[in-house]
């Protein structure tokens, strides 16, 4: 909506000529105020219409007037074109205009310092730099991939970089071929995906970006369900009964898995577990991804590594080196299971086919945690309470039992038992 522009005079009460002003009130605090150069006595100023009254045959009036409604109509049309270039125009915006286009008192121009919008890849930058000391090292190694991926990408296309207003759907669907194009794992994908709607969101809460294309439909978090390994009781055994004693990388890392495997702990919670956690019977810790309170009984494996260790653990190496340790450790522990894992490449269903050892990380032993305590009969949400999972469904996830486990589980319960059905009849 326009402003509405109105005339007054300097000095209503004087006796002699007074200057015309013109004013206009907008958005809250914008007030303009400006001298139009002209001059009238107040018994000839109509206040009603604000203008000069013509009866008075004042020959000059009716010029005066003019010059007024082009002044009037100037402002409009300029407040009317910034609006429709996206910005409402400051009160010393229009003023400047009108003096530079009438000459009234002139001044040198006013250059008004626009304030430079941050552009995605800049704004990312910045993010990921203000959250090394709020997030977790690999998520700032998640969050710098998503964007070197970002940036391969828009190189891709002869770009450097890209305004938060370009994110449409034709970027998405561009961004989403190029992951394919590098063959990348549909999860993988996703992850970029669901990364790059986290720096959008933040971009938004700052007010940095008016653009929500990025909640749309459209732009969505390609997911895809994947077969993950678990390790069996048995074969949990295995490993813990290997002898690594003139190993010590490898013995540290079986036994930091070990804890893993009996406590649901993520690799970041394995690893920083220490003595103030430790009661007599129980573990009591705030995990390191959700902040959520843990209290977990301790199972008699992992009371015996600690005291193995005296309840100071070894520090561990990284993730990935632990994951290269553990490939051997399950190796030579002859996990040989064969497992096939389908899931889509590059846009294209893949099935590969690997021996169970070659698949077995950290994270393995949270999988194996919630699925042997799933299938020794603990109910779901007392693991939902040991693993620190709000939602069933993701919890579920975590269940890696095949449908002949399934259904080996459930065989014994009592409405499959053709006894009971007897009875009952």
């Amino acid at each position: 909506m326009l402003p509405q522009f109105n005339y007054y005079l300097k000095d209503i009460k004087s006796t002699t000529p007074t200057l015309i002003y013109l004013q206009a009130k907008y958005n809250c605090f914008e007030r303009l105020t400006l001298t139009t150069g002209e001059k009238i006595l107040p018994t000839h100023w109509d206040f009603k219409n604000k203008r000069a009254i013509t009866k008075f045959d004042k020959i000059d009036y009716p010029s005066i007037n003019d010059w007024l409604d082009k002044m009037e109509i100037e402002a409009k049309d300029f407040f009317r074109n910034c609006k429709f270039q996206g910005k409402i125009p400051s009160a010393l915006e229009i003023k400047s205009h009108l003096e530079q286009k009438f000459n009234l008192n002139p001044k040198p121009v006013v250059i008004i310092p626009v304030k430079k919008q941050l552009t995605v890849i800049e704004f990312i930058e910045s993010y990921i730099k203000t959250e090394v000391n709020n997030k977790s090292v690999e998520t700032i190694k998640v969050y710098t991939s998503t964007k070197n991926h970002l940036v391969a990408f828009l190189k891709s296309t002869c770009r450097n970089d890209i305004a938060f207003d370009d994110i449409n759907e034709s970027f998405y669907n561009g961004f989403i071929q190029y992951q394919n194009n590098l063959k990348l794992a549909r999860n993988t994908l996703g992850k970029n995906i669901k990364v790059l709607k986290t720096f959008l969101s933040a971009a938004t809460e700052r007010g940095i970006n008016s653009n929500y294309f990025f909640k749309s439909k459209i732009f969505k978090k390609p997911l895809e369900d994947v077969d993950k390994i678990y390790l069996r009781d048995d074969e949990i055994q295995r490993i813990s009964g290997l002898d690594l004693k003139k190993e010590k990388s490898l013995d540290v890392t079986r036994d930091l898995f070990i804890i893993a495997c009996y406590t649901g702990f993520r690799f970041s919670d394995f690893t920083t577990l220490s003595k103030e956690h430790i009661s007599d019977d129980f573990i009591t810790k705030k995990t390191f991804k959700t902040k959520s309170k843990v209290v977990l009984p301790i199972h008699p494996v992992v009371k015996d590594i600690l005291k193995k260790y005296n309840y100071v653990l070894p520090k561990a190496n990284c993730n990935s080196h632990l994951n290269r340790n553990l490939k051997e450790i399950a190796k030579r522990a002859k996990i040989f299971d064969d497992v096939e894992i389908v899931k889509t490449i590059g846009g294209k269903t893949v099935s590969q086919k690997y021996e169970k050892w070659e698949l077995v990380c950290s994270h393995t032993g949270r999988r194996s945690f919630a699925t042997n305590a799933y299938l020794a009969g603990v109910p779901a949400i007392s693991i939902m309470k040991l693993t620190s999972h709000k939602s069933e469904a993701v919890f579920l996830k975590y269940v890696c039992i095949s449908e002949i486990e399934n259904a080996e589980h459930i065989q014994s319960h009592p409405f499959f038992n053709r006894k009971n059905f007897d009875t009952a009849a």
